[in-house]
C-alpha cells in the first residue's frame, strides 16, 4: 500500500508540473499583444518584455505600424505555401484528411527561442487578448523573435506542417531530412549530395541522423527526378515581388515529384500502422509517432515510390534498392515484441534516501541480483564529480516478489552498491569506496538466511571493484594508493595479503576461464602509455594470470584479443563491464572506462597461442546494459535512444555458440533500463540514466524516472 502510495503521488506531481508547464506555454502566447494576418496565416508578436522582436527586427520604414520583418516574414510564408499547394500539388494541410473542419488557420508566434523555431502538429484554441471573439482552432508555428529576415526557418516549419497533413510519423531522419530539402527550393543550386547507403550499417546511420540525413534525401531527389529540375512559380504573383523576397532564388529543385509520391505513399502506411496496432486513427501518442517501429514502414514508402516514380538507371540507385531490401528483411527477422503497455511498476527503492534534485541520480540501479528468494538492488554514486557525488553510505535493499514489498535489510559504509557477486552459497558486495578513510577498504556478505555482515580488512584499498573465488582461496580486485593490487585470503576473507600489479592503473574484474583465473586491468589509451616511465611500460599489462600462488602479467592479452572484431579507439581507456564467469566461460561487455558500452563477449580460453573470445553481434547502435546467463542462454539488455525516450530491449545467444542475438521483446521507457533480472519466468528492470557531462551538467537533466523497478511478467 506505501508503494502504490508512493507512485500514485509522482504520478499526481508529474501531472501537476505538466500542467504547470502547459499553462506557462499559453499563457505566454495568449500575451502576444499585437498581430498580422495574411491568409491563412495570422503572426503574434510583441515589441515589449522577454519575447520582445530584436531592435532590428522592429524597423517600421513604411510607417504602417507594422514592423517590416513581420511583413517580410508573412509574405515569405504566403509564398512557400503557394508554392507547396500550386506549383508542386501537395494537399493543403487545412484541408487535409487529417485536420480538415478541425482547424482554419496556422498561427505563428514570436518569442524568444534558444533555436530558430519549431513547428508541432497539435490543434490548438488560443484565447489572444488582442483578438476579440471566439477563439479559432489552429495549428502552431514557433519563431524566434531575433530571427534574421533572410533565414528560412519560416519555409523549413511550414513544410512540416504540410508533412503532417499527409502523415503522423515524426521520425527526425525523414521529418528534418527532408524539410532541410525543401530549404533548396528558395535559393539558387539544388544543395550537395552524398551517396546512397552501400549496406546496412550505413542505412541505419541515415535513420540515427536529423538534420544530417539531408544528404541522403538530397540524393534520392535527384536520381528521382521527373521535373527536370525546375518548377514553375505560382500564378499571380510577380517576379519582382518575388525576388524581393528570395533574391537568389532560381526555381530549381530536384524530385518534388518524388517527395508528393512519397508523402502519398506515407499517407496510406499511416493508415496500415494506424489498425495493424489498434491506433485510435489520428490519435497517436507522441512516443508513437517518434518509434523506431515507423521505420519499416517509412522505408517501404519509400521503396514503393522509388519503383513508381522511376530512376535514373545506374547501379548506385539498384545497389541501393537491394539495400533497402535486405535492410527491411531484417526488420522483419528481428522485429521483437513490444511489452511497453504491459510493464509493472513495482516502485522506486531509493526514492526515500534520495529524494529529491540532483539526489535523485544516486538513485541509478546498478545492478540486481535474486538470492535468498530475494531481489537484491544496488544504487548510490562513487563518482567525485556530481550529480550526486560521493553518496553513501547506501542502504542495502531487497524486494521479495512473493511479498510484493522492499525491505532495508543494512547499509554499506561505502558511497556506491555497484555489483552483488553469488560465490557458492554466499552473496558479496565489494565497498567500491569506503566512507571511512582509506586504510582499509570493505567487503559485505550474506549466507542463506541470515543478516549481513560487513568486513572492513582490505589492507590500503581505495576501492573493492569486485571479489570472487578460485582454488579454495578467495580474491578482491582492488585501486590501492600505489596503483593496481589484488587480494589474497585462504581463510574465508579473514585476513588478506594484497599483491601489486603495477601503477597508474585499477584492478576491476577477477573471472575464471578454462579453468584459469584472471585479473583484468583497464586498457591505457596510447596517450598515457606514452606518458609512462620505461620500466613502467617494460611492465605494462592489462591482464594478469594466477599460477603458483601469485599473478603474473599477461602482456599478449591485448585489447584486440579481449575485445575481437571491434573498431577499437587507440585515444580510449578500454575496460571489461558486467562480468560474469560461468561454465568455465567469461561473459562480459566492453565499455570506454565506464561510459558508452560497445560490445558484448565470450571468453572460452586465454591460453597463449590458444585464445578463443568471440564477440556477440548486435544490431547498430544498441548499446548494451547487463547480462544475464541461464543454462546455455545469455540474455543481454540493451537501450537505444529514440528522440526523446529509450528503447529498451532484450535479446539472446548462446553461450556455446556465441555468434549472433535474435531479440526477444523490447519496451519504451523515458529513462534507459540500466539492470535486469529474470524471476520465475519474470524479468525485472532496474532504470537509470546519466548526464552528458560530470564537469557541467543541471539539474534538469537527471530523469525522474531515474531508480524505477519494473517488471514484466513472463513475456516469453
Amino acid at each position: 500500500m506505501i508503494i502504490r502510495t508512493l507512485i500514485c503521488l509522482i504520478l499526481l506531481s508529474t501531472s501537476i508540473y505538466s500542467s504547470t508547464l502547459w499553462a506557462d506555454w499559453k499563457t505566454e502566447r495568449e500575451a502576444l499583444d499585437k498581430h498580422y494576418v495574411l491568409h491563412p496565416f495570422r503572426l503574434f508578436y510583441t515589441l515589449e518584455g522577454k519575447n520582445a522582436l530584436s531592435q532590428p527586427n522592429q524597423i517600421d520604414q513604411n510607417k504602417n505600424g507594422t514592423p517590416d520583418f513581420i511583413e517580410t516574414v508573412a509574405h515569405k510564408l504566403q509564398f512557400a505555401y503557394q508554392v507547396y499547394t500550386q506549383s508542386f500539388g501537395l494537399i493543403d494541410p487545412l484541408l487535409s484528411p487529417r485536420f480538415k473542419n478541425k482547424i482554419s488557420l496556422i498561427d505563428i508566434h514570436f518569442i524568444y527561442l534558444k533555436g530558430n523555431g519549431n513547428s508541432g502538429d497539435g490543434i490548438h484554441k488560443l484565447n489572444y487578448k488582442i483578438i476579440n471573439g471566439k477563439p479559432k482552432t489552429s495549428l502552431i508555428i514557433t519563431l524566434s523573435a531575433i530571427l534574421r529576415p533572410e533565414n528560412l526557418t519560416p519555409e523549413h516549419e511550414l513544410f512540416h506542417s504540410f508533412q503532417y497533413g499527409y502523415s503522423l510519423f515524426k521520425n527526425s531522419w525523414y521529418l528534418e531530412g527532408s524539410a532541410r530539402w525543401s530549404e533548396y527550393i528558395f535559393k539558387d543550386n539544388t544543395g550537395s549530395q552524398k551517396k546512397l547507403p552501400k549496406n546496412i550499417q550505413e542505412l541505419d546511420e541515415i535513420l540515427s541522423k536529423a538534420y544530417g540525413a539531408k544528404y541522403f534525401w538530397r540524393r534520392l531527389a535527384y536520381l528521382c527526378d521527373t521535373d527536370n529540375r525546375s518548377y514553375a512559380p505560382p500564378k499571380n504573383v510577380s517576379q519582382g515581388h518575388i525576388k524581393k523576397l528570395y533574391p537568389d532564388i532560381d526555381f530549381k529543385i530536384y524530385g518534388y515529384g518524388f517527395m508528393k509520391k512519397l508523402f502519398e505513399n506515407l499517407t496510406k502506411m499511416d493508415h496500415l500502422v494506424t489498425k495493424k496496432r489498434g491506433f485510435k486513427p489520428y490519435h497517436w501518442r507522441e512516443s508513437q509517432k517518434k518509434s523506431s517501429v515507423n521505420n519499416k514502414y517509412i522505408l517501404l514508402a519509400l521503396e514503393q515510390t522509388i519503383k513508381a516514380v522511376g530512376y535514373k538507371k545506374d547501379q548506385e540507385m539498384q545497389a541501393f534498392l537491394i539495400v533497402l531490401k535486405n535492410y527491411l528483411k531484417q526488420i522483419d527477422k528481428d522485429n521483437s515484441k513490444d511489452l511497453t503497455e504491459y510493464l509493472e511498476d513495482i516502485g522506486t527503492p531509493y526514492q526515500d534516501y534520495y529524494r529529491d534534485g540532483e539526489h535523485i541520480f544516486s538513485r541509478n540501479i546498478w545492478d540486481m541480483f535474486y538470492f535468498d528468494n530475494r531481489l537484491f538492488i544496488g544504487a548510490g554514486n562513487s563518482a567525485n564529480r556530481g550529480p550526486s557525488p560521493n553518496s553513501g553510505p547506501v542502504p542495502i535493499i531487497s524486494y521479495k516478489p512473493n511479498d510484493k514489498r522492499f525491505k532495508q535489510e543494512g547499509m554499506v559504509d561505502d558511497e556506491k552498491i555497484n555489483l552483488f557477486r553469488q560465490i557458492g552459497k554466499t552473496l558479496y558486495i565489494p565497498g567500491e569506496d569506503a566512507t571511512e578513510n582509506h586504510q582499509f577498504s570493505n567487503f559485505y556478505r550474506r549466507k542463506l538466511n541470515a543478516s549481513w555482515q560487513k568486513y572492513r580488512n582490505l589492507p590500503n584499498g581505495l576501492h573493492t571493484f569486485d571479489i570472487n573465488g578460485f582454488d579454495k582461496k578467495l580474491f578482491a580486485a582492488l585501486g590501492t594508493p600505489k596503483g593496481a593490487g589484488v587480494a589474497i585470503s585462504q581463510d574465508k576473507g579473514n585476513s588478506w595479503k594484497v599483491q601489486h600489479l603495477g601503477s597508474r592503473q585499477r584492478a576491476f574484474d577477477l573471472l575464471q576461464i578454462d579453468n584459469h583465473f584472471y585479473a583484468f586491468k583497464q586498457f591505457l589509451p596510447r596517450k598515457k602509455r606514452d606518458k609512462l616511465t620505461p620500466k613502467e611500460q617494460e611492465n605494462y599489462f592489462s591482464v594478469a594470470e594466477y599460477k603458483n600462488g601469485h599473478f603474473k602479467g599477461r602482456p599478449d592479452l591485448t585489447r584486440k584479443i579481449l575485445f575481437p572484431d571491434t573498431n577499437l579507439s587507440s585515444r580510449k581507456t578500454l575496460h571489461l563491464n558486467r562480468s560474469l564467469s560461468v561454465q568455465n566461460k567469461a561473459v562480459y561487455i566492453g565499455a570506454n572506462y565506464f561510459s558508452k558500452t560497445f560490445g558484448v563477449y565470450v571468453a572460452g580460453s586465454l591460453a597463449k597461442d590458444r585464445t578463443k573470445v568471440k564477440r556477440i553481434k548486435l544490431p547498430h547502435n544498441y548499446q548494451p546494459r547487463d547480462i544475464l546467463v541461464r543454462g546455455k542462454t545469455i540474455y543481454i539488455l540493451c537501450s537505444k535512444e529514440e528522440e526523446q525516450e529509450f528503447r529498451n530491449i532484450v535479446l539472446k545467444a548462446n553461450l556455446h555458440k556465441p555468434t549472433h542475438a535474435i531479440e526477444l521483446f523490447h519496451f519504451m521507457s523515458s529513462a534507459f533500463a540500466r539492470s535486469f533480472e529474470k524471476i520465475s519466468g519474470d524479468f525485472y528492470f532496474g532504470l537509470g540514466y546519466n548526464v552528458k557531462s560530470q564537469r557541467k551538467w543541471s539539474v534538469e537533466e537527471i530523469n525522474p524516472e531515474t531508480g524505477k523497478l519494473l517488471r514484466v511478467k513472463k513475456p516469453l
